[in-house]
């Protein structure tokens, strides 16, 4: 019986080792520093601009992140974030997609541009770039811009 007191003692200060309750401090030698700007808001736009067929709407949400006093990331687009002024933009890498014919293909980027004037609202822009192969229909670029008020 000693000896299972002992076991059971042990075995509770090990576990206990192994969980921080204090999920502010790094783990894992993670010392980065997430923002309290962090988080999901829903979003309310209204188009600016658009020469496309159908500019495509930011969504109903986004999800930020940012780390640092410089890294911002708006859904999945990465760019740089100035803690000073509470604003970042960034632009997306381009993408490409093929479109028919085959053989023909569009390529897009992303574009943000946000201003938080508190924790839990910001204001901005959102758009799109695409362009087209030559050889396709339709060639011609087109973009599109929102206007974006993000509210946690």
């Amino acid at each position: 019986m000693k000896y299972l007191l002992i076991v059971s003692l042990v075995l509770s200060l090990s576990l206990a080792a192994c969980f921080d309750d204090n999920p502010s401090k790094p783990k894992d030698g993670d010392e980065e520093d997430i923002s309290p700007y962090t988080g999901t808001f829903t979003l309310d736009f209204e188009l600016l601009s658009n020469t496309c067929a159908i500019p495509a709407p930011p969504g109903n949400t986004v999800n930020i992140t940012i780390i640092g006093d410089s890294l911002i990331t708006f859904g999945t687009v990465a760019g740089d974030w100035d803690s000073l002024t509470t604003s970042g933009s960034g632009v997306s890498d381009e993408t490409t997609v093929p479109v028919i014919p085959p053989d023909c293909y569009s390529y897009y980027t992303v574009t943000f541009n946000i201003t938080f004037s508190d924790l839990d609202n910001f204001t901005g822009t959102y758009g799109a770039s695409y362009r087209k192969d030559e050889e396709c229909p339709n060639p011609d670029p087109c973009s599109f811009e929102y206007s974006i008020t993000g509210t946690r």
